[in-house]
């Protein structure tokens, strides 16, 4: 009886040590690389931004060291801190040295601070205060 017991106990510890594997890539780890901007769209009138249409190329590089670079044409234009938190079920992308604007006057029309989601090898960033604001989709250089 007491064997029983024993092999129910190890059983169970073992299942509750297994974990699923996506869960040991965090939020900050999967953002790591160089991201290439690839359009903005939405506010009321339904606007799209892309690089051709603004005349530039952005890209924003992100560290292991929580540091990133803002590039417009290969040509740094700000760089600092970024931290990821989550709200309520979303994770939440800052820059540091934002102010209280989703946009960087050297990038307009990119949104570079809000909610995020990522899937394989793109991120895309939205104003998630308003409800006809803009995202930002960025494509993970390789």
């Amino acid at each position: 009886m007491t064997k029983k017991y024993i092999i129910l106990i190890v059983a169970l510890g073992w299942f509750c040590s297994c974990s699923n594997s996506s869960s040991s890539d965090s939020s900050s780890d999967s953002l790591l690389g160089v991201w290439q901007w690839a359009n903005t769209s939405g506010g009321i009138a339904g606007m799209t931004y892309t690089p051709s249409t603004e005349g530039f190329a952005a890209k924003m590089v992100v560290s292991a060291s929580s540091n990133y670079g803002l590039y417009r044409n290969d040509t740094l234009v700000r760089s600092g801190i970024y931290t990821v938190d989550t709200v309520g079920e979303k994770d939440h992308f800052h820059l540091s040295q934002s102010g209280d604007s989703i946009f960087f006057k050297q990038l307009p029309h990119i949104v570079l601070t809000g909610a995020m989601q990522r899937s394989n090898d793109s991120l895309i960033i939205w104003n998630d205060s308003i409800s006809d604001g803009f995202s930002s989709l960025f494509i993970r250089k390789k």
